[in-house]
């Protein structure tokens, strides 16, 4: 399958981004235990989760492409 060459510096940038949302969300959920503020927390793990994926192999991309 063909990866799209992706800039690992903006990613990086973007994985900072959702991270501190993350933790903003979790402070909030501290509060407010909510099933919407849970699904979103959810939701936002899994995009770390992706986005360090793509990080990793931007990375690889740039040393080895």
């Amino acid at each position: 399958m063909y990866r799209q060459y992706e800039d690992p510096r903006e990613l990086e940038k973007e994985l900072a981004e959702l991270r501190g949302k993350y933790q903003e969300l979790s402070y909030i959920l501290d509060y407010h235990n909510t099933a919407e503020l849970q699904e979103q927390l959810y939701y936002l793990h899994d995009k770390i989760a992706e986005l360090e994926e793509r990080v990793n192999f931007a990375w690889q991309d740039e040393e080895f492409g």
